[in-house]
């Protein structure tokens, strides 16, 4: 089966981080609870273009290489590369390729097959559901509800890790709501 995951949220534990650079650097003060979409500008009253720049300013400054991986993740995957084939597919800019590509071998050397990147939100790039339509993914690992209810028409399944950001009553019948990586594997599995 060919599997596509994620990266930030997913694999990567990005917004904790993230929310101590805001408040830090830019005295934006949020806490996880509160955040109810990724696009994290419309929380501050931002610009599209002024989120990802701190993104992207986020990225640089902290360095990509220095997040940690999700709970559980490491082994969750390791446990899934032996009968399936993984792939990464992300929403983060190519601008941080380089990095990004850098952090996926540091924990999950030889583990995923590919790395996608969608680059879709800044550059107008593929869509997530674009990739996983060409690469005939069957199922999808998640955190964006908008990514997941987009890449539920080309996939048999989507686990839809649970966060702040993506509730809704009103999931597609393919996506299932999932609180571990221990719940995706026994689901796979």
């Amino acid at each position: 089966m060919k599997i596509g995951v994620d990266l930030d949220e997913v694999l990567v534990e990005f917004i904790n981080p993230f929310l101590d650079y805001l408040a830090k650097d830019h005295s934006i003060v949020l806490k996880k609870e509160q955040i109810t979409t990724y696009r994290l500008w419309e929380l501050w009253n931002g610009s599209k273009a002024q989120g990802w720049q701190l993104f992207i300013d986020f990225y640089k400054k902290m360095g990509v290489i220095n997040l940690k991986p999700v709970e559980l993740s490491e082994n969750a995957i390791d446990l899934l590369q032996v009968n399936h084939d993984l792939m990464v597919i992300t929403s983060r800019p190519r601008v941080i390729k380089n990095d990004t590509e850098f952090w996926v071998n540091k924990y999950f050397n030889g583990k995923f097959k590919e790395i996608h990147f969608a680059d879709y939100l800044i550059f107008h790039g593929k869509k997530k559901a674009e990739i996983c339509k060409d690469l005939k993914i069957d199922v999808m690992i998640e955190d964006s509800l908008e990514y997941a209810e987009e890449c539920s028409k080309s996939v048999k399944k989507v686990f839809l890790l649970n966060q702040p950001w993506n509730q809704s009553d009103d999931l597609p019948e393919n996506i299932e709501r999932v609180y571990s990586w221990g719940e995706i594997i026994n689901k796979i599995n």
